[in-house]
């Protein structure tokens, strides 16, 4: 080992990723190669696979899991054979793919006419709504009503779920260009920000939709009212246990953002390095789920804080 490195979650103690140099050497020290093993990045050599598997308390040290796997290559034949076949069905003359390719051919033009049919009244209309002024026109503004509801500075039950049907009526114009905005992800893939919406909103969530809102309204939501969405309880779990932790209702299997916080901080904080140093195949459901929870803390945090929004590469 030569060195091992940790990175944490912004303004968490919550390990992100953590990784090791090594190096590989024979039975007299001559360097065979160096290698850098981290998640889902094995090191493979002479049969064996090398996992980065979890470390030390002082976090100076790596654990790594071994495995040797004399069935690897018969697995890999099995897909190739797997694979071989699967084209043999697409490209038989006489098979079921082709015979409905033949029949959908024939159908397409009749098809085509139906469709040219169907969406002919709403051309106009669509163009007109997709228009987007770039220049700070008409269709640029925001209604004040959406944003500055007559509850937007009241903290109350009742005021935040009037704020989130405020956002249900009035956001979805606004939308149309927001969610095209190009974005950096963290693994420094450009994507558009309604892609980014939507794997944040179903990794906290486990759902794609809340209270009749889309991901992109979400995100939106969570950006404008912080401190209403750190009380609803939006963050998925699936453990009684960790519940009875937390302190919520054992019956609800969501969690707000401000319940694992108390006068003394962050209420899995321990738990989560305690989890983070055992093996992945000593760890129990309580601990699987732990670590899931604390991954959807933090990236409700990103969203808090705008994190995400990494308009320019870095």
């Amino acid at each position: 080992l030569k060195r091992f490195e940790l990175e944490r979650y912004a303004g968490s103690m919550s390990p992100s990723s953590y990784a090791s140099e090594v190096e590989v050497l024979k039975l007299d020290n001559t360097l065979i190669k160096p290698y850098r093993i981290f998640m889902n990045h094995v090191l493979d050599y002479e049969g064996y696979r090398f996992f980065q598997s979890s470390y030390d308390m002082d976090e100076k040290g790596t654990i790594l899991s071994v495995n040797k796997d004399p069935g690897k290559i018969p697995t890999y034949l099995g897909y190739a054979m797997l694979i071989l076949g699967a084209l043999w069905l697409l490209l038989d003359k006489n098979g079921r793919f082709l015979k409905l390719s033949r029949f959908l051919k024939s159908q397409q033009v009749a098809s085509f006419l139906l469709a040219l049919i169907l969406i002919s009244p709403f051309t106009s209309s669509f163009a007109n709504e997709g228009q987007i002024d770039m220049h700070g026109g008409k269709s640029a503004k925001i209604e004040r009503q959406s944003v500055e509801n007559p509850a937007n500075k009241e903290d109350s039950k009742s005021a935040i779920l009037e704020r989130l049907k405020h956002l249900r009526e009035y956001s979805k114009d606004h939308l149309k260009a927001f969610q095209r905005l190009q974005v950096q992800d963290f693994d420094g893939r450009i994507k558009p920000l309604d892609t980014i919406s939507i794997e944040y909103v179903h990794k906290i969530l486990r759902k794609d939709d809340f209270q009749g809102l889309n991901a992109m309204q979400v995100l939106l939501g969570i950006m404008f009212f912080p401190n209403d969405w750190r009380s609803v309880k939006m963050i998925y779990t699936s453990n009684k246990a960790l519940r009875k932790l937390i302190g919520t209702p054992l019956d609800e299997s969501r969690i707000a953002f401000r319940d694992v916080f108390d006068s003394r901080g962050y209420k899995l904080k321990n738990l989560v390095e305690e989890v983070n140093q055992k093996s992945p195949n000593a760890r129990n459901e309580l601990d699987k789920d732990v670590l899931k929870v604390d991954e959807r803390i933090n990236l409700v945090y990103t969203l808090f804080s705008a994190q995400f929004l990494r308009i320019f590469p870095s």
